[in-house]
């Protein structure tokens, strides 16, 4: 059985704003960088006006303890429906057979003007007796992950990195 769990993050800017960088491409890119991956790529997979679904290929360190250290490519999805600003993800990663990541991220407006980003995550560890104990275990993790993000956007919101 998955575990899921959420957190939201706040933002000064609009919902456009915070939108425009959630599906910027160099932002993603070097967001997956901050967060531990060695490098990534941003493609945008297919776009119309109410839906964009963009594709990060990472390649990341190994992280399974005891294992011998290499690279560990992934993907990440990121769906998005542009008319209500929200999105499903899913990471796909070879390397980590029994492992299934995905999740949902809605972005509402505040009644300051600002922005409300809710994350949300469903993990799923398919390994006989120990796999609710590594979801447990990853939960800390992840949530801090995405409070390292909301501090990340926030910087390159005030950077001018980001288009108008």
């Amino acid at each position: 059985m998955a575990r899921t769990f959420s957190i939201d993050l706040f933002f000064d800017d609009p919902v456009e704003r915070v939108l425009r960088l959630f599906t910027h491409g160099p932002f993603l890119a070097d967001e997956a960088v901050h967060q531990g991956q060695l490098r990534a790529d941003t493609l945008e997979l297919e776009r119309s006006e109410t839906s964009l679904h963009l594709r990060i290929d990472q390649v990341g360190p190994n992280r399974i303890p005891g294992a011998k250290p290499r690279e560990v490519p992934s993907e990440l999805h990121y769906q998005w429906d542009l008319a209500q600003p929200g999105s499903r993800w899913w990471r796909v990663s070879p390397h980590e057979k029994g492992i299934d990541v995905k999740g949902r991220h809605q972005l509402f407006a505040t009644p300051s003007g600002g922005t409300r980003y809710h994350m949300e995550w469903e993990l799923n560890v398919k390994v006989p007796v120990v796999g609710r104990v590594l979801e447990k275990k990853a939960e800390p993790a992840i949530l801090a992950g995405a409070k390292k993000r909301e501090a990340f956007a926030k910087r390159w919101l005030k950077s001018g990195k980001l288009p108008e």
